[in-house]
């Protein structure tokens, strides 16, 4: 956070013009947002600022070999793709009740975001097709 800057924003506040101080003022607020603090941490706190980290993305390990059976789900996009797409995939899952349709609509924003998924949730995401696989034939 430049601080230099918020003090020169808020130096500007004390201006006779009431647009120059508006704006000012909204712009060390906007300031403020984009560094993710409130006036409490800056003004009269008595610490120090450090920024939080940020966020890291999930680990990337090296891709499974083909099993035979499914692939990862970084492997084959298209197949998780395409099960979403399916209306009757999405019927089979309000049918499993809301908490398996909400688990497996919150694998697929996390596919949407990474472009992948962890060994784990692409056990739970096969597990849950290959039942849907077998109640549709």
């Amino acid at each position: 956070m430049d601080f230099g800057r918020l003090i020169a924003l808020l130096n500007l506040s004390t201006s006779d013009n009431d647009n120059e101080a508006l704006s000012a003022i909204r712009m060390a607020n906007k300031l403020m947002k984009k560094h993710e603090l409130q006036w409490e941490n800056v003004v009269g706190s008595g610490r120090s600022y450090t920024a939080p980290p940020p966020p890291k993305p999930p680990p990337s390990g090296p891709k499974k070999a083909w099993t035979g059976g499914m692939a990862p789900a970084d492997f084959d996009r298209d197949f998780v793709m395409a099960a979403y797409k399916s209306t009757k995939f999405h019927e089979f899952l309000a049918k499993k009740g809301p908490a398996t349709q909400k688990f497996m609509l919150s694998l697929h924003g996390y596919f949407m975001r990474w472009n992948k998924l962890t060994p784990k949730q692409f056990e739970a995401f096969a597990a849950t097709w290959n039942e849907f696989v077998r109640e549709a034939i």
